[in-house]
C-alpha cells in the first residue's frame, strides 16, 4: 500500500475511532518519537556496550547480587 493510501485510511479510521483506540494510536506514535530522540552518539554507545556484553567483556550481576552491591555502597 502506498504512503498516500495509508495516510488516507488512517485519517478515516481516526475520524471514526473510539477514545480507547485513539489513545492506543497516540501512545504508539509517541513511543516512536521517543525512540528518535537518541542521538547518533547515544546509539553508538548503546551498540558498543551491547557488543561488549555479548563478547563477555563486561561483568553481569543477578538481581540479588545487584541488591547486595547497592546495599554495600549505601553502608559506606
Amino acid at each position: 500500500m502506498a504512503p498516500v493510501e495509508i495516510r488516507a485510511q488512517l485519517h478515516r479510521y481516526i475520524d471514526t475511532a473510539d477514545d480507547t483506540n485513539l489513545e492506543a494510536i497516540y501512545a504508539i506514535l509517541q513511543g516512536n518519537q521517543q525512540a528518535e530522540k537518541f542521538s547518533p552518539e547515544d546509539l553508538k554507545e548503546f551498540y558498543d556496550r551491547r557488543a561488549e556484553y555479548l563478547e563477555g567483556n563486561t561483568p553481569t550481576y543477578s538481581v540479588k547480587e545487584a541488591h547486595d552491591l547497592i546495599r554495600q555502597s549505601i553502608k559506606r
